[in-house]
């Protein structure tokens, strides 16, 4: 299977997980927007700016250099007023499937404080339905 080919697969599965955990409308943008995915975004109708990479073992993606892209392109198609432009950003990139150390997932160091924090507030029982 080519790099291609394994990029679309591996977004489908994001999309399965997404659905899963309350994200019905996810949608691959390939299908649903091309205007999202020439501003290298990969997945919409979630409240994130997510962009899948798979392999790459030798030259990773630069999650900096990404992000600046995304951004430009975002500001040349997309209208200022628009709340996409409020949205983490995050970068979801395996290297292969094989070990949890190749799985990786990358955002903003605020909005992965956010997480943690509302990772805490759930294991101190705070965001339980119990």
């Amino acid at each position: 299977m080519n790099v291609r080919a394994k990029g679309a697969t591996f977004e489908r599965s994001i999309i399965k997980v997404l659905k899963q955990i309350g994200y019905e409308f996810a949608a691959s943008t390939r299908v649903s927007s091309r205007l999202l995915d020439d501003c290298k975004i990969d997945i919409n109708f979630v409240p994130f700016l997510i962009q899948c990479k798979m392999g790459y073992a030798k030259n990773r993606p630069k999650f900096d250099q990404l992000y600046k892209e995304m951004k430009i392109e975002l500001t040349k198609k997309i209208p200022k007023e628009s709340e996409l432009h409020t949205y983490p950003y995050i970068l979801l990139h395996h290297l292969d499937n094989r070990k949890p150390e190749h799985q990786l997932f990358t955002t903003t160091t605020t909005f992965g404080m956010e997480l943690l924090r509302i990772y805490k507030l759930y294991m101190d029982g705070k965001l339980r339905e119990d």
